[in-house]
């Protein structure tokens, strides 16, 4: 555990490490060459991880290091993803996109179909195979011995890195909401007599090892407390209570830790994060006309203590933190991402200038042939034309659904609104445009 007294923030310091450079970033620029990079998790608890995504979710997942890979990385991902068909819709969009040369494709069998302990079992079988020794990197890597020898970055370094308990050893205490109770497993958590004087209500419940907002629960009165209580009583992990923060800005601060230690330690970018009143992640603005000073502070601690006890673990790569600052403009800690981000992808296409305008991310789904998809997507989403109102990143496709991850561009939040009902008459289905047409969403100063 360290203390730290915070002292006049270096505001120059900060401002540069923010700053567009001349150098394209991309995963390259943080991994050593021929990295084979598998932005994955393990499904349900193996490894000690949450996460029950539905299997289009994690093909889309492993399929966004295609446009920020760069390169000298290779990407592994689903076959759902790398066929033909898809990647002919995404080039005639526009890319950017990988060199298909340094695409690793897993077996078309590991597929929609597959879920649980089987579809584990296959997944850790298809990487023994296709990925070549010591130069696998997973977001959230197996722990399996017969996957040991593939690994750049030792499993249980970034285990412990992404593990939200451990947060406590390297960000200072007063820089983190306060933890009212930790539960070794989700039995006791639920056999557990929580009541308001010893939790204060609204609180945070949290799984310890999870993504996406997937292991996180804001309780706000005591019948929510209870049903987070019956959603993770059958976990194995641990769970924590903490304090909940009234905030002004929730956001996300991308970061790069150079595998050459002898390169400088960056801060990509900054973006506020979008979320249900229960906690779960939905997607981020990036608004380019909005700067986020009261960031200074949490920028300072990450480049001069955070990042260079992570990297003094032996951890490398890019990643994220999640921070929240106060109504009163103070920064708290509340998750650690040593692994690729939802965000990652669109913060590195902002830096290096292919994307030149304020966005909305959202996760969307079309339903239709592709001739359909043609006709009403491709007039929206093609890169570069006139009337381009979103930029696709990863798309897959299942029983005459197109599923993809996307940026939705607007100049002012009525623009913004304006966009997603257009949208949404196209047929695209999302929660992210749904919200924001019921002011169910709104960016922190309109």
């Amino acid at each position: 555990m360290i203390t730290f007294i915070d002292k006049r923030v270096d505001l120059l310091y900060t401002v540069a490490a923010i700053e567009p450079t001349s150098m394209q970033v991309s995963l390259s620029k943080f991994f050593p060459k021929n990295t084979e990079y598998f932005y994955s998790f393990p499904y349900g608890e193996d490894s000690n991880f949450f996460s029950y995504d539905p299997q289009w979710k994690v093909e889309l997942i492993a399929a966004r290091p295609i446009v920020c890979a760069g390169p000298n990385v290779k990407v592994i991902a689903f076959a759902a993803t790398n066929n033909e068909r898809v990647w002919k819709l995404l080039r005639e969009l526009g890319g950017p996109l990988l060199n298909p040369k340094r695409l690793i494709t897993l077996p078309i069998h590991i597929n929609a179909k597959m879920r649980g302990a089987e579809r584990n079992r296959l997944i850790k079988r298809a990487l023994q195979e296709c990925a070549s020794k010591k130069k696998l990197v997973m977001a959230q890597p197996y722990l399996s011995e017969m996957l040991d020898d593939k690994y750049s970055i030792p499993p249980e370094v970034s285990v412990w890195c992404n593990d939200k308990k451990h947060i406590v050893e390297y960000v200072p205490l007063s820089y983190m909401p306060k933890r009212f109770i930790t539960f070794p497993n989700g039995k006791e958590f639920f056999e557990s007599n929580t009541d308001v004087p010893l939790v204060p209500l609204p609180c945070v419940v949290k799984v310890s090892a999870s993504a996406g907002g997937d292991g996180v629960r804001i309780c706000s009165t005591p019948s929510a407390l209870t049903r987070a209580k019956k959603k993770f009583r059958r976990l194995h992990g641990s769970i924590f209570i903490e304090q909940y923060i009234d905030t002004k800005y929730n956001l996300g601060i991308q970061f790069g830790i150079p595998y050459y230690k002898e390169k400088p330690i960056e801060i990509i970018g900054i973006n506020e994060q979008l979320t249900t009143q229960s906690g779960e992640y939905l997607g981020a603005i990036v608004d380019l006309s909005t700067k986020f000073p009261e960031a200074d502070t949490a920028i300072y601690l990450l480049l001069n203590h955070i990042l260079s006890a992570i990297r003094a673990r032996g951890w490398y790569g890019v990643g994220a933190f999640d921070v929240l600052i106060g109504k009163d403009g103070h920064c708290y800690f509340i998750d650690a991402n040593c692994r690729m981000s939802a965000m990652t992808p669109y913060l590195h296409l902002l830096k290096n200038k292919k994307i030149k305008r304020s966005f909305i991310t959202f996760t969307g789904t079309f339903r239709g042939t592709e001739d359909q998809f043609r006709a009403k997507i491709f007039p929206v989403a093609k890169n570069g034309r006139r009337g381009q109102r979103i930029r696709i990143i990863a798309l897959t496709q299942h029983n005459g659904s197109y599923h993809f991850n996307a940026a939705m561009f607007f100049s002012e939040w009525k623009n913004a609104i304006d966009n997603a009902k257009y949208l949404r008459s196209l047929g695209i289905e999302s929660k992210i445009l749904t919200r924001l047409l019921r002011r169910r969403i709104r960016a922190h100063e309109h």
